[in-house]
């Protein structure tokens, strides 16, 4: 055999040893998932007894605005399946709250989505996002709420819904990270000049940009992409469990921390 030959067959077996090793650790990735999703889907039930779930004010400046004032105000409207926002202090021009309507087709504040749900903890941060590129699929709201424009699931309903859009996705994402100690947030803006969602990790002085609707199955964070490299996507508003941020400065921004983005209002659960 030629030494050209030889070196060519060589090659050949290690590329197919590194595709034999890759399917073996993607195989048994998605086994340990499956197991965890199982475990967590048996927890459920528990869960939504223990939740006193959406209820609950805004405060912005010296004003509150509680759930059931926007409710009232929503009755009036023709058109309610549609998110909204909210001047909360009218003496602050950022003084807003943002709403949305729920499966229950009525409006809650967008911070109350994150009702702080973790299907189980894991030091695997990757692991949120592999298991819902695995387990969530991508659907229009419209499909599933019989014409429904923007129907939002809270972090529970998303988890244990197989069907969802981005913000379902990214509700169930952000609230798992938070839970296992994460600083993350849902960013609503438009992507591709059309209204979406997405995730933001702060984590080791970095911004991650977290796509929890795109289904590549990544099982290291060091894979995940910055958000400064990601310039389709232009943020108008972030959240987690209890602030809303709202981006004062350009909306082609790829930074999510700074001078631009103030604090809009603060979510405070219903305690009785």
């Amino acid at each position: 055999m030629k030494s050209k030959d030889r070196l060519s067959t060589i090659l050949g077996v290690i590329i197919l040893i590194a595709v034999i090793m890759t399917k073996h650790q993607e195989s048994k990735t998605t086994k340990e998932i499956n197991q965890y999703y199982s475990d967590a889907i048996g927890q459920l039930e528990d869960l939504k007894k223990q939740n006193k779930l959406q209820s609950g004010y805004v405060v912005s400046g010296e004003k509150k605005l509680h759930q059931h004032e926007i409710q009232h105000t929503l009755r009036l409207l023709d058109k309610q399946d549609l998110p909204r926002l909210w001047n909360v202090d009218t003496n602050i021009e950022y003084a807003k709250a943002y709403s949305a309507m729920g499966i229950d087709k009525k409006h809650h504040f967008a911070n109350s989505y994150l009702i702080g749900y973790t299907p189980f903890k894991t030091e695997k941060y990757w692991v949120p996002l592999y298991m819902l590129a695995s387990r969530k699929l991508y659907q229009y709201d419209h499909l599933q709420y019989s014409g429904l424009e923007d129907v939002w699931q809270n972090s529970l309903q998303a988890f244990k819904n197989t069907r969802g859009d981005c913000e379902d996705h990214a509700v169930a994402l952000a609230d798992w990270l938070i839970g296992l100690g994460l600083d993350a947030r849902v960013a609503l803006g438009t992507y591709k000049q059309e209204g979406h969602a997405w995730v933001i990790v702060f984590k080791d002085d970095k911004e991650y940009l977290l796509e929890a609707t795109r289904k590549s199955r990544i099982n290291q964070w060091s894979k995940y992409r910055l958000a400064k490299v990601e310039h389709e996507y232009h943020p108008e508003f972030l959240f987690n469990r209890d602030s809303l941020w709202i981006n004062t400065g350009s909306k082609y921004t790829v930074n999510y921390s700074g001078s631009n983005w103030k604090l809009a209002s603060t979510f405070h659960k219903n305690t009785s």
